[in-house]
């Protein structure tokens, strides 16, 4: 029968890891020009899942400062995200550390694979607080300008996952971060390049 579509098939996108240093490099780099690229699907095998959290427990950096990776698409031209508009990383926190008060323009969703502690939340005006007790499997959201710390009070290295829209706020220059000196940007919105025009036009 004419005018059948066939699928063509293909495989995911091998999905990468980067650390902390590398993360910030990509982020900070914002005088680049950033040519469109098509989303496509992309994975991150458990095996390799396993290995970065082993690695960042074996840094000597851990119980000193925060060790985390994040979780790159090839496909996302920038390198910025695990899609074009969402963050993914991972993070670990040595047992009897907490980590410094902070807060960021992100929207922040956190998941718990292992450990014991509690994540402590201030609002913007820091009128109401609230606690939240760490469990494995636990998801829980911190809003955007909340202040929060996280403290491990177990005897094994805790990890924990975030899903944030970091990109999204670099790309247009409203990704900050607050330790208490007040909000300070991170990176520079890029010029971006549509390749899909006939004449490649600034977005």
């Amino acid at each position: 029968m004419g005018g059948m579509n066939v699928a063509e098939e293909f495989q995911p996108v091998r999905g990468k890891i980067v650390y902390a240093a590398k993360y910030f490099q990509l982020l900070g780099t914002g005088d680049r020009t950033i040519e469109w690229r098509e989303p496509l699907p992309a994975e991150w095998e458990p095996e390799d899942i396993e290995a970065s959290f082993a690695e960042m427990e074996s840094s000597p950096e851990l119980g000193t400062s925060q060790v985390f990776n994040s979780y790159v698409n090839e496909c996302d031209a920038d390198g910025m995200g695990i899609t074009t508009g969402l963050y993914f990383g991972s993070q670990v926190i040595a047992p009897g550390q907490r980590t410094p008060r902070h807060r960021h323009t992100t929207e922040t969703v956190y998941f718990i694979w292992q450990g014991e502690g509690v994540t402590d939340l201030d609002s913007p005006d820091e009128r109401r607080k609230t606690r939240i007790v760490w469990k494995p499997g636990k998801v829980f959201v911190c809003p955007p300008g909340w202040w929060h710390a996280h403290e491990n009070t177990g005897k094994i290295p805790m990890r924990i996952s975030a899903v944030q829209n970091i990109p999204d706020l670099a790309r247009r220059g409203l990704l900050m971060f607050d330790e208490g000196s007040g909000y300070q940007p991170v990176g520079r919105p890029a010029p971006q390049v549509d390749s899909r025009a006939e004449e490649p036009a600034a977005t």
